[in-house]
Order: structure tokens, then sequence, then C-alpha cells
């Protein structure tokens, strides 16, 4: 295993895809970091200690004062893309020197995932995605919309456990219940014939997304999981205990 953080989750998907509701089963609330960059409410009523972002620059402030807070335990950023967003709008279009902004703009997206990434508790990192095709391989990809040398890579390369949050029917889910204790549908589900879920790893039908994680950490009949990041915080737990 890496000697680096391990408990970092990228969990990407479209508006409305459960992304923030995935939030409302996370344990122990009060000492969960809520860093709101999209400056909006959750759906669900939290009481996870809400930092509302109107600089970017505070993000990375938060962070570091998560880090030696006593109780906190586990950080959310929600989103990294309204996040980078704010900060071209403040930092890069007002700028006199935009070369030199853009250049300003990469170095703080690094310094923020090195703050994530070399720190020691567990962090969730929210990201909207967008559909573009590829016109080298003629593949549509989903990719976080993250401007400049950053975005030319790929955000999703800095991460090792990437989920795709997305809204399936609940006859699919039905498919991939067996061997799966992470997979329920519930009787308001059933009713509504939706299921919202975590798709674990990419198959045939989504070659141009990035699921991923570590070999083992998910069975292969758990494809697709309840969108519950408690259900993520102790599988994360258990397999690099």
């Amino acid at each position: 295993m890496s000697d680096g953080n391990n408990h970092v989750v990228l969990i990407v998907g479209k508006p409305s895809s459960g992304k923030s509701t995935s939030l409302a089963w996370l344990n122990d609330p009060k000492n969960i970091v809520y860093l709101n960059s999209d400056l909006k409410d959750l759906p669900f009523r939290s009481k996870f200690l809400e930092v509302r972002l109107e600089d970017p620059e505070d993000a990375i402030a938060a962070v570091q004062e998560f880090e030696v807070h006593d109780t906190a335990h586990t950080c959310v950023v929600d989103t990294l893309t309204y996040l980078m967003n704010m900060y071209e709008q403040q930092k890069v279009l007002t700028a006199v020197d935009s070369r030199q902004a853009w250049q300003d703009y990469a170095k703080y997206y690094r310094s923020l995932l090195h703050e994530v990434k070399t720190g020691t508790k567990t962090y969730f990192v929210l990201a909207h995605t967008q559909d573009i095709m590829n016109e080298t391989d003629m593949v549509l990809e989903s990719k976080i919309p993250i401007k400049g040398a950053v975005g030319y890579t790929g955000a999703e390369a800095d991460f090792t456990t990437i989920l795709g949050a997305k809204r399936i029917s609940t006859k699919e889910a039905k498919k991939w219940m067996k061997d799966n204790d992470l997979l329920t549908i519930s009787d308001e589900e059933e009713e509504d014939g939706v299921k919202y879920v975590f798709q674990t790893r990419i198959d045939k039908k989504s070659l141009g997304e990035k699921m991923r994680s570590h070999m083992g950490l998910w069975k292969r009949s758990e494809k697709y999981i309840n969108n519950d990041l408690n259900l993520v915080s102790q599988r994360l737990n258990e397999y690099y205990s």
C-alpha cells in the first residue's frame, strides 16, 4: 500500500446524481468539517462543522485547521468544481498578467491537493462532471471541467479511489444485489423505480468514465453500492487497517 493518505475519495457525477445526499448517513456529523464552496444548502438537515468558502484561499487554511482539530475526523469538499471556478472568477479573470494567473491557478490546485493527500484523516472530495468528446479515440469521456494544465492531465489522475454517483433503475440495481451487502432497495425506491448508487468500477458501458480503486477494495459483485458515504468510510477502514 502507498504511504500516502489512503482515506481520500473522489466522488464524481452530474448534477442531481446524489453526491451531496450521500453525506446524510455519515456517522458523528458534529465532527465532520464541511467545506461549502457551492454556497448552497444541503438537501438534508446537517450538524456538520460547516465552512462557507467565499474566497478559495480559505479552503487550504480550513484543511490545515481540520488536520489539527482535536476531534474532527472527516472533511468534505463540496465541490472541487465550484472551488476552482471561484478561483478563476476571483483571481484569474481579474488579473493583469493572465499567464501568471493561470500558473497560480495550477499552483493553488496542487497546494490544496497536497494538503489533502498528505493529511492523516478522511477526505471526501465531490466534483461535477461534463461529457467531452475525445476526438482522437472518438470516445465520449466524462471529465471534471477544470481548466489549464490541470484540466489537460485531468484532476482524476490525482486520486486513487474514485466513485461515480448515478441514478439507475431499481430493475438494474436488483441485478447486482446478489453477494452484495452494500446495495439495498427501500420501499420508496421500489415505488419510484429509481435507485441512487455509487458505481465502483468501469464496464463496457462506461469506458469513458474514471471510476477506480485499489484492487480488492470492492468485490466484483459490488459494482453498484448504496450512495452512502458511511458505507464507503467503513470499507476504507476495513481495507486499510
